[in-house]
């Protein structure tokens, strides 16, 4: 009879030790998981971030050339949109310009340096080198 409670005890100690390991198995799986997607979700943050100030320093370049259209002594300005900040600044050399644009939004930043030639009534655009 004691042999059998002795057995009994053991197969409890076995079955326990084995429940614990597969908990622990579970606990880490979970925490993989979750780690990764709360990492997704900062790529995904970062990619939207990128995106938009792209899209401020486009609408910066466009602002701008619509600018140098109408006058060509625009100089640039700082521009305002709901999601960031871009600075314009242009240097001339004649007829040609050079439209400098340097967008951020967040923790992304988009810089562009355009050159463009002011010949006739439409500015024409030479060369677009992207940074940042």
């Amino acid at each position: 009879m004691n042999k059998v409670r002795y057995l009994n005890k053991q197969n409890g100690a076995a079955l326990l030790v084995s429940l614990l390991v597969i908990s622990a198995l579970a606990l880490v799986l979970a925490i993989a998981v979750n780690l990764s997607a709360v990492d997704e979700v900062l790529r995904s943050s970062q990619g939207r971030s990128s995106l938009r100030s792209r899209t401020i320093a486009d609408s910066c370049l466009e602002e701008a050339m619509l600018r140098l259209k109408r006058n060509s002594s625009y100089m640039g300005e700082t521009l305002n949109f709901e999601y960031g900040t871009c600075n314009v600044t242009i240097l001339e050399a004649g007829t040609i310009r050079t439209v400098n644009i340097y967008a951020s939004e967040e923790t992304s930043v988009t810089e562009l340096s355009v050159e463009v030639e002011l010949s006739g009534t439409v500015p024409i655009i030479n060369s677009w080198k992207k940074g940042g």
